[in-house]
């Protein structure tokens, strides 16, 4: 196997997620490239190095249709372009604290609670729920996990318009812990301007939580109105606006949240393996 990447050692993220071990042949030995980490390359440089391994490739995965349409405008052959999505590991999300009993271990204020985990930067919107999130009822409070270049210009942002007290910014958490978190909130938004195929819709949905997001990326191949309420990228109208319905009806809530839950057993990590160990046979016939 012929990883066409850089490795990390034991942590390399692709290696970690599968449970497969990548390096186990030589490259000599098979006919199976393996290119990681394709995000639709930026800048000359990139590309070349990108279509240079496009073109050395037996097989491409990615984890989105909007990465297999990217690699295929690369110059991939479209039959030997695959998509393989991203899973989660459901054990970790069955938590059998109630959510009252998590909040106050974890020391969360009562009220409906939004939740949103990511690098917090502009890509990934975050900046354009706040305003919106100051026109709800003063029961709402705004969860921000994870930490990033613009964190001071929302506390700054928030506290001009006089919400500090209801944007909790937690930074980074241990992975470990963050389904008890998810479990603790009532919803999840992720406003992003791109992405692959988050991580963190999944767990969402593992969690059981209805989720406010963004038609980009992957995001489409598993979101749906069934699970999720939408807005365009930027449009502080249509935050509002899904903020305001979500919070306020909690029946909606609920049913998004089931179905959430329904349709992540079509995104489990065991699914994850059994795709890519069954194209790895495939291809190395």
């Amino acid at each position: 196997i012929n990883y066409m990447g850089k490795y990390n050692g034991p942590k390399d993220r692709l290696s970690r997620r599968e449970g497969v071990d990548l390096f186990g042949a030589g490259a000599k030995l098979t006919r199976l490239n393996i290119l990681p980490g394709v995000h639709g390359p930026k800048g000359i440089i990139k590309k070349t190095i990108a279509k240079y391994c496009i073109k050395k490739a037996d097989c491409l995965v990615g984890w989105s249709n909007d990465l297999k349409k990217k690699v295929i405008e690369l110059g991939a052959d479209p039959g030997r372009v695959f998509v393989i999505p991203n899973g989660v590991d459901l054990k970790k999300f069955k938590i059998k604290d109630s959510k009252r009993t998590l909040r106050r271990k974890l020391k969360l204020p009562n009220g409906t609670i939004t939740v949103f985990v990511g690098y917090v930067n502009k890509l990934k919107g975050i900046q354009d729920v706040i305003k919106p999130f100051s026109k709800l009822s003063k029961n709402n409070y705004l969860m921000i996990i994870g930490k990033g270049p613009i964190e001071n210009e929302l506390k700054e942002k928030a506290g001009k318009l006089g919400i500090s007290n209801r944007i909790l910014f937690k930074g980074e958490i241990n992975p470990e812990i963050l389904p008890k978190y998810l479990k603790s909130s009532d919803l999840m938004i992720l406003p992003t301007y791109s992405e692959g195929m988050p991580n963190i819709m999944l767990e969402s949905m593992a969690s059981g939580l209805p989720m406010i997001l963004t038609k980009v990326g992957g995001i489409p191949d598993v979101a749906t109105d069934e699970n999720a309420l939408f807005h365009e990228p930027g449009s502080e109208e249509q935050i509002y606006k899904s903020l305001k319905k979500m919070t306020e009806d909690s029946k909606l809530r609920q049913k998004l949240g089931k179905n959430n839950l329904k349709k992540i057993k079509d995104y489990t990590l065991e699914i994850r393996k059994k795709r890519f160990l069954d194209l790895y046979k495939r291809m190395v016939k």
